[in-house]
């Protein structure tokens, strides 16, 4: 609609207002074209916004998998680690319990050897 204008008006106005028409359709076209790249400027940036995310992408959830894989891992070994710690205090409580056996065993023989040298002296007197 403005080409239509500024025609009819460049045909029936004189040479002075010819330039300043022209001047004023290069300054509108500027415009245009500024208004333009302005409305366009968010589509372009939410297009790169959205090829970077699906380049990333794979990569974070291959990263978040082998996070979850790790995890598992951890947590196993931290169930032995535990389990071992709990047998190695056990073992370490039972050091009573084999000092005990081992005097009733050292009794044992002391007792043994004695009823051994008796029935000796038995069979000696006999």
């Amino acid at each position: 609609m403005l080409n239509d204008f500024s025609q009819m008006t460049s045909a029936t106005v004189s040479i002075p207002h010819r330039e300043l028409d022209i001047k004023a359709k290069r300054g509108c076209d500027g415009i245009n074209k500024s208004v333009h790249i302005i409305a366009n400027e968010p589509s372009l940036g939410l297009y790169r916004i959205q090829q970077h995310a699906r380049k990333t992408l794979p990569k974070v959830v291959a990263s978040d998998d082998q996070m979850k894989e790790a995890e598992k891992q951890l947590e196993g070994l931290v169930y032995d680690t535990s389990a071992a710690l709990d047998v190695v205090k056990t073992i370490a409580e039972s050091d009573k319990t084999f000092t005990q056996i081992e005097e009733l065993l050292h009794k044992c023989a002391t007792t043994t050897a004695l009823l051994n040298i008796k029935s000796q002296s038995k069979l000696n007197q006999s």
